[in-house]
């Protein structure tokens, strides 16, 4: 599946996936103008090598990718996907952050390799992952401990509404409904 970077409403643009059979309408969609548009130009600086450098060659792959994406889209057809259904809004924790998310997926994906294969190589890159998860967390957790102190600290004499907020948050609720004669036929 091919991602396009263009955004309606919160919404990412796709292409759909490639279908052998439509293989044929694939070639018979691509704008034959624009190729040999593009052929006169890369002739043309073909032609005069002083005239080649990074922006013309930027320039070159831009309009191949532009004439083989409109193509697809007119071959395969275009579909958005709705992001508001993300995985990150079940973040629970306040210290996980992308980076977190990210070791977690490098150490989940080698953790399945090693199940799968087995092998030395796999179990060597499963420990290296694992270190590497561990430590961004503890990283994370850290940071995110050393910043609420110093919010805290902060909060505290300039606005104790918001210091009592953060810290009633952490603290710990007991729930003790027990009748007064249990209590007292325990003793």
């Amino acid at each position: 599946m091919l991602k396009v970077n263009t955004c309606i409403r919160n919404n990412d643009k796709y292409i759909g996936k490639w279908k052998h059979e439509k293989s044929t309408d694939f070639t018979r969609n691509i704008n034959r103008d624009e190729v040999n548009e593009l052929l006169s130009h890369i002739l043309e600086i073909h032609d005069d090598i002083s005239k080649v450098d990074q922006s013309s060659v930027n320039e070159i792959v831009t309009n191949v990718t532009k004439i083989l994406l409109d193509s697809a889209e007119k071959t395969f057809g275009v579909f958005t996907k709705d992001c508001s259904n993300s995985k990150e809004d079940y973040n629970n924790k306040e210290w996980f952050n992308h980076d977190c998310k990210n070791s977690r997926k490098k150490y989940r994906k080698s953790l399945r390799l090693y199940k799968h294969y087995g092998s030395n190589i796999f179990k060597v890159r499963l420990r290296n992952s694992e270190k590497i998860y561990k430590k961004t967390m503890d990283d994370s957790i850290r940071l995110f401990n050393h910043d609420l102190k110093k919010k805290i600290k902060e909060l505290r004499k300039k606005n104790p509404r918001d210091f009592w907020k953060i810290f009633n948050k952490f603290k710990c609720t007991v729930n003790n409904d027990i009748d007064i004669k249990q209590f007292y036929d325990f003793f």
